[in-house]
């Protein structure tokens, strides 16, 4: 009926360094959202504040989950490359809406979601490591924020919660491999336009 304590017998454990896990999803401090006001740094958003959504919208962020990271592996997006105004850092598990280009592989998709780890290997990119805070503003239903002025990036809901991958309702969501042949294809497809 009574359980024993075990701790009173319990070896002592030993101190160690806890390692967080790395953050998954998230901006950078520096990382441009847009807003009514303007163009604001992911570290300035706070709960309350309006952006302006895919949609054309304004919504409301309920919530900011912000994570401390420590030497994190990351990804920079050169200015250019996915419709950004400038470099943009982005832990490897953030995911960004790209066009499709009418890929054939995707003939039902306009749009696809792409981890940012993907877009390693591809011209301009490069891997960087992140010692920086990210920021993950929350909101109501899953949303996709402009940033760094053409960039889409997928934001969670408050019921989802930051730091995992996306399950989105409304958007294809692409694995690592089948993200790096989409992105490898859509490049030859844009140099083949210009």
């Amino acid at each position: 009926m009574f359980l024993k304590d075990f701790t009173r017998t319990a070896a002592p454990a030993s101190i160690t360094t806890i390692i967080p896990a790395p953050a998954m999803t998230g901006l950078s401090s520096g990382c441009l959202v847009d807003t009514p006001k303007g163009w604001v740094a992911a570290a300035d958003l706070r709960i309350g504040m309006r952006v302006h959504s895919l949609d054309g919208g304004e919504v409301m962020i309920l919530g900011l989950d912000r994570t401390p990271v420590v030497r994190q592996p990351a990804v920079v997006i050169g200015g250019g490359v996915a419709g950004n105004c400038a470099d943009l850092l982005m832990p490897l598990g953030q995911h960004l809406l790209v066009d499709t280009l009418d890929d054939p592989n995707f003939p039902d998709a306009e749009v696809v979601l792409v981890p940012a780890e993907a877009w390693l290997g591809q011209p301009g990119t490069c891997e960087m490591t992140m010692t920086d805070e990210l920021t993950t503003p929350l909101f109501a239903d899953e949303e996709i924020l402009w940033v760094n002025s053409g960039t889409l990036i997928h934001c969670p809901s408050v019921a989802f919660g930051a730091g995992l991958v996306p399950d989105s309702p409304f958007f294809d969501r692409l694995s690592l491999d089948a993200a790096r042949a989409f992105l490898t294809r859509r490049a030859a497809r844009l140099a083949a336009c210009a």
